[in-house]
């Protein structure tokens, strides 16, 4: 059992990474959490910009959005590589559930030896947005020709629907994680504000039956040669 994650917020003044001094991130940046505070006036920014190049002691990541911007700008895989090159466990949590998801997979091209990766899409309508909320956007980012990840072995998601988006987005998963095991998909995770949304959202998943899971599978492993194991819950 590790020490905690080291946890900050985006968007608020002088709580950034790069203002740390290396010796001390060598000694402490092995886990991290990083929470969104975005406003209307935060614009995205390179991941690159928040770590020392000193830094590659990082094995676990916690990016944080809160529903809000997606507030990541894409870089050159180079740019991140030697940072990421320990990294064995990702999770993003709360990513607005009309977001589109491929540009997560830019993490198989920075973090060769990740193992476990942890996605939870969520809805939150009881959330008030408030005109300082920035403007939630996609952004648009393409895997590279020939992306091959031989060390992921788990991915989880939370939020999975049986939409289009949700299965393309899986496919490609498993298509550039060939060493891919397992994948959990789960529904919405539970949420003190959303009591009645998630108790109507497990009743519905209670009465799925076992040939719409087959079908869901079917999806996502046609014309696919993986022999990962796919467990809908």
């Amino acid at each position: 059992m590790g020490p905690p994650p080291l946890k900050l917020n985006v968007g608020r003044d002088g709580d950034r990474i790069g203002a740390l001094h290396d010796d001390l991130l060598l000694g402490i940046l092995e886990r991290l959490d990083l929470r969104d505070a975005a406003k209307a006036s935060q614009v995205p920014f390179a991941l690159s910009e928040c770590f020392s190049r000193s830094a590659t002691n990082l094995s676990k990541l916690y990016l944080n959005y809160g529903c809000q911007m997606n507030w990541i700008k894409p870089e050159h895989p180079k740019e991140l590589t030697s940072i990421f090159n320990n990294l064995n466990s990702l999770a993003l949590y709360n990513i607005f559930s009309e977001c589109d998801l491929s540009w997560t997979l830019f993490i198989l091209e920075v973090a060769p030896a990740l193992q476990k990766f942890r996605l939870s899409r969520t809805q939150h309508p009881f959330v008030k947005v408030s005109k300082d909320n920035a403007e939630k956007t996609n952004i648009v980012w393409e895997p590279s020709k020939g992306l091959k990840h031989l060390n992921l072995k788990l991915f989880i998601m939370f939020g999975f629907e049986d939409e289009d988006k949700v299965t393309n987005y899986i496919r490609l998963v498993m298509e550039h994680a060939v060493g891919l095991k397992r994948i959990e998909l789960h529904g919405r995770s539970p949420c003190n504000g959303c009591d009645a949304i998630d108790l109507e959202s497990r009743r519905r998943r209670s009465q799925a039956d076992e040939a719409s899971r087959h079908r869901i599978k079917e999806q996502l492993t046609h014309g696919s040669s993986s022999s990962v194991e796919i467990v809908i819950c």
